[in-house]
């Protein structure tokens, strides 16, 4: 009896584990847009980050990616000691707030030498205006990228919809900044 009622708990264990084990795997998976365009970006250096400006029909975003690890005390102690991940997010920059709305990140992508990871991007709740000249912007991103070190530089993928159509933007050499 009790070799079952052990059998059975074990048993029950695995199943538990094994789902949330996919549960967090789909949660990392990044939407099927099916086939993207890519966009040509001219990248542009303004003092310590890259912008990448596009066009999209008659809209012209300026994209600016940032790329943070922190590697700061904070330690996660259970189920597995573990400092945080690299984070990736983008800001998305438009002359008007209609630009912005349209504009949703849909997944950011990550390779650093031959390791390439791809987060599904959550946009931001917030569109804001201000800056020079005013601009609306809004920040969207992606946690979960590996423990790659600081002051190392990553190239980026972007993948967006605009108006429901698929897109990718290539931003190479993007610093990863040191945090915390």
């Amino acid at each position: 009896m009790r070799r079952g009622a052990a059998l059975g708990a074990g048993l029950l264990f695995l199943v538990v584990a094994s789902g949330l084990w996919l549960r967090a795997r789909a949660e990392e998976r990044c939407a099927d847009v099916g086939r993207t365009n890519d966009l040509r970006a001219t990248v542009a250096a303004t003092g310590s980050s890259l912008t990448a400006d596009v066009v999209v029909g008659t809209r012209r975003y300026a994209i600016e990616p940032h790329v943070m690890a922190d590697f700061g005390a904070y330690v996660r102690p259970f189920p597995l000691p573990e400092s945080h991940r690299v984070g990736v997010s983008v800001t998305v920059r438009a002359a008007t707030e209609e630009a912005v709305l349209a504009w949703r990140t849909i997944c950011l992508g990550a390779t650093h030498g031959r390791e390439s990871v791809e987060r599904p991007a959550v946009t931001g709740p917030d569109i804001m205006k201000g800056g020079e000249p005013t601009r609306w912007y809004r920040f969207d991103g992606a946690n979960g990228h590996p423990e790659w070190p600081p002051d190392d530089s990553v190239d980026l993928e972007i993948t967006a919809l605009v108006d429901g159509l698929a897109f990718r933007i290539r931003v190479p050499g993007v610093p990863i900044v040191r945090m915390g």
